[in-house]
């Protein structure tokens, strides 16, 4: 459902140069959040979603936003041939002009990437 999301977004800002990156990050994003950080036993506040995916852009960019309940900070995976899973945080960052996390003490954590659209 969120890369839906993200393509029918970015179809209707009129930005495709950029929705198979965006797409696969956020699909590593939510992926992220609903495997560590719900399986932690945490479900956020009684506000919203225990998960939340913002898209947003401006100029010659465009962010995506992934908001969940653990305070926990990501953890890249050492880089691993062999490895079956892990990879999440590497293609983010290979994809993604720039991409972090933001702590919301009490509230959880805010995981974003950044991405230029081509041309801009």
């Amino acid at each position: 459902m969120a890369r839906r999301f993200a393509a029918q977004t970015l179809r209707d800002w009129g930005l495709p140069q950029v929705t198979d990156d965006v797409q696969l990050v956020v699909s590593e994003l939510v992926t992220n959040a609903l495997r560590h950080a719900l399986a932690d036993g945490l479900n956020g506040d009684a506000a919203g979603a225990p998960v939340q995916l913002r898209l947003a852009s401006q100029s010659y960019h465009v962010a995506c936003a992934v908001r969940d309940p653990s305070e926990r900070a990501p953890m890249m995976c050492p880089e691993d041939d062999f490895a079956e899973s892990g990879r999440g945080l590497l293609l983010v960052q290979e994809l993604s002009l720039t991409w972090g996390w933001t702590i919301l003490r009490g509230s959880g954590k805010v995981v974003w990437a950044i991405f230029t659209v081509p041309g801009g």
